[in-house]
């Protein structure tokens, strides 16, 4: 049975396009909680570095647990994917924003745009994960888009990074299967991604 809200994606979807974005990006950012950089070659370079794609792998494991511990294995095993196509297909008119923001800046289409770490996916997926939060909103009390890449997204510009040093995830060898779910689960977004700030263009 799905789970995904889609009236409440819907009026994400609906929401985000009166929004400004990408309008600023280049500009500078006038908010300490940002670091800003110079240049889209700065910008995609910081996307496709390591600690960002630790960042972003991070954040889908720790929604996923969260909409693990509140709807249970089952739900996950049966319905999960289908209720994530479902949100990528309310969606696709952001993705037609982000087409022509890459056509209007001549910006280069990767020869690979299935792999999630190119930058023009890796735009995609920030709304992806707002969209989903939105979804599942009783399940996802710990939002990682919400606190960090809509302020930035809503704002015209572009994240594309991670300054800071991440903790651990604190999974012990000893932990297994849905143990580690709820260990994930229970974490805060300062235990989960310290004092860290997302850098935008």
């Amino acid at each position: 049975m799905s789970l995904a809200k889609i009236p409440r994606v819907r009026s994400f979807v609906k929401r985000t396009l009166k929004l400004p974005l990408f309008e600023n990006v280049g500009q500078p950012i006038d908010d300490k909680r940002i670091v800003g950089v110079r240049s889209f070659e700065d910008a995609f370079a910081l996307m496709e570095h390591r600690t960002w794609q630790t960042v972003c792998t991070r954040v889908g494991n720790y929604t996923r647990a969260q909409q693990i511990v509140a709807f249970g294995e089952d739900w996950y095993q049966r319905d999960y994917n289908d209720d994530i196509i479902r949100i990528g297909i309310e969606i696709k008119p952001i993705y037609k924003v982000i087409d022509s923001f890459w056509r209007k800046n001549r910006l280069p289409i990767n020869p690979c745009e299935s792999n999630w770490f190119r930058p023009k996916m890796v735009v995609r997926w920030f709304f992806l994960q707002l969209a989903i939060e939105n979804a599942f909103e009783s399940a996802v009390t710990q939002p990682f888009g919400a606190n960090y890449l809509e302020p930035v997204l809503f704002a015209g510009h572009l994240p594309c990074g991670w300054k800071g040093r991440l903790p651990s995830e604190g999974i012990k060898r000893s932990d297994v299967g849905f143990s580690i779910t709820k260990k994930l689960a229970s974490k805060t977004i300062q235990e989960a991604y310290g004092d860290g700030r997302i850098v935008a263009y």
